[in-house]
């Protein structure tokens, strides 16, 4: 007897994961809940409960359920891997019980589940509880011609955060490229002619991020032509893990050379920017594709500066900015004011107004090899007749065509007394 043994890993894509009960293809089978999301501190236990249910109205099947590593893959979707091979693997601190049962037509099981985080842990931990369709026993005579055995299997998906623990909110724009549909797996349902920006965001840090990406086109002259999303979806990318962000528009923009802006937040104090150029090519809709290259991952640390000084003084302090690359980057700072959009986001560096001359930063321009940090100086000389509040952005930028960004926000007050004060104004309600 030859048996092919066929799995299906029925893992749940980013866009679905709300939903409470899945039903499969074959059995009439469903695993609830499909997510569970949880916010502990170290050395706490927690219960739950999954539920099997069988919908068949004549069969009873038996299942098997254990705990796996899970991995996130570039296209949002999770592979399942053993227990303990991801350095964020929650497996062994996993019991379910059971682990083997049965289900009969129209009836559902319940699976108990203990999670216990022991105390040293920081960060976030994740994995899966995989409930899988054990295949009927064939006889003899079934088994005679060759068959082909599916195996089924379902995922409840574990993220737990650990709080009061040092989180490392870490991601950067690893890639940016854009593309013609016609090159792409979209061209089936865009045609041949759109424009696809791909922005692949690594998860450095320790706990997962939640992701939400704004593309802007611009003209050479820092002219904002376009503004769309990027990636869709929850936008969750656990540690060590990287993932497109993709935006694919059918606008067509006149002849000439663009610049792609990815603004990608992720819950850390500023976002993760990432910028390339392409060329709309004139008589035909044609797009000179940028290259995919391994852009700079760098950071700025702290990434807000307070200053509170008097008319006529002086003051610096010190930033330390850390490759974490493979390569040597040289980079380039300079401090611009800190304006945002009306949708909070930092505005373009060509539509920002005004200038603060006496903040310098020192080296402005400098080479950083991989792994390593350097400390840069801010220093503030304020005039004799400045008062109030002034905001900076210290920008460090990458060189190059492909470049990405990151900084640090600057705050200075000015006076004898400072006053903080906010206030909400609501101007147009639209429903």
């Amino acid at each position: 007897m030859k048996k092919i043994m066929v799995l299906i890993l029925f893992i749940v894509v980013s866009t679905i994961l709300k939903a409470q009960n899945t039903q499969i293809g074959g059995p009439s089978i469903g695993l609830s809940p499909m997510l569970l999301e949880r916010n502990v501190s170290p050395g706490d236990t927690f219960k739950f409960e999954l539920y099997v249910d069988n919908n068949n109205e004549f069969e009873t099947f038996d299942f098997k359920a254990f705990v796996a590593d899970v991995k996130e893959k570039e296209d949002g979707t999770y592979k399942v891997l053993k227990p303990g091979t991801t350095p964020y693997s929650i497996a062994k601190y996993v019991k379910i019980d059971p682990t083997e049962f049965s289900v009969p037509p129209k009836g559902t099981k319940i699976i108990n589940v203990t999670v216990s985080i022991p105390r040293g842990l920081v960060g976030g931990l994740y994995g899966v509880i995989v409930v899988e369709l054990q295949p009927p026993k064939s006889t003899e005579e079934e088994g005679a011609l060759q068959e082909t055995a599916f195996v089924y299997q379902m995922t409840s998906f574990l993220e737990v955060t650990l709080k009061g623990t040092r989180q490392r909110l870490e991601a950067f724009c690893d890639s940016f490229e854009v593309k013609l549909s016609k090159d792409t797996p979209y061209k089936a349902y865009v045609g041949d002619d759109a424009l696809v920006f791909i922005a692949k965001v690594a998860n450095t840090g320790n706990v997962h991020v939640v992701t939400h990406g704004t593309l802007m086109i611009q003209t050479p002259d820092k002219r904002t032509v376009a503004r769309m999303p990027l990636g869709g979806g929850r936008g969750v990318i656990i540690p060590d893990s990287a993932v497109n962000l993709i935006s694919i528009t059918r606008r067509k923009f006149p002849p000439g050379k663009y610049i792609a802006r990815a603004i990608i937040d992720y819950g850390g104090r500023r976002p993760a920017i990432a910028e390339t150029t392409f060329v709309i090519k004139e008589k035909e809709v044609e797009v000179q594709e940028t290259k995919k290259i391994e852009l700079a991952k760098f950071l700025v640390d702290p990434q807000e500066i307070e200053f509170e000084l008097m008319p006529r003084s002086f003051r610096s302090k010190i930033i330390k900015v850390i490759n974490r690359g493979d390569t040597t980057v040289e980079l380039e700072a300079k401090v611009l004011p800190l304006e945002f959009d009306v949708y909070g986001d930092l505005l373009p560096e060509g539509e920002r107004k005004g200038s603060i001359d006496w903040v310098k930063v020192t080296p402005s321009v400098f080479k950083l090899g991989p792994g390593k940090s350097r400390n840069v100086r801010i220093s503030v000389r304020v005039p004799k007749d400045a008062n109030g509040g002034y905001y900076g952005d210290i920008i460090f930028r990458s060189k190059g065509v492909e470049s990405s960004e990151t900084g640090a926000n600057l705050l200075i007050f000015v006076g004898k007394e400072v006053v903080k004060k906010a206030s909400l104004i609501i101007k147009d309600v639209k429903i």
